[in-house]
């Protein structure tokens, strides 16, 4: 229990970066494309892998930045799947 008390601020400030990045990104793709879809996201998570993978070269930028990209692509998938379903 001290171990997770002690790493959770740690832990709580990495997702508060992940976080803040993330809405950036999609609020700047929204206002670029001029269009609200899945695709923001998508583009949104790309760009913040990369980001947060800069300090590693641009290697770890690429890899960050398609890990991000598909994750976020399984998210949206999930999502619209489901709202197929519900509908």
């Amino acid at each position: 229990m001290s171990a997770v008390k002690q790493r959770a601020p740690v832990i709580g400030g990495n997702f508060a970066v992940w976080a803040s990045l993330f809405s950036a990104f999609d609020c700047t793709f929204i206002w670029w494309r001029q269009r609200e879809d899945p695709w923001n996201p998508i583009f949104a998570g790309a760009a913040t892998g990369a980001v947060l993978a800069g300090r590693g070269g641009p290697g770890a930028m690429v890899r960050g930045g398609v890990v991000g990209g598909l994750l976020l692509a399984l998210i949206e998938g999930v999502g619209i799947l489901a709202n197929r379903m519900m509908s």
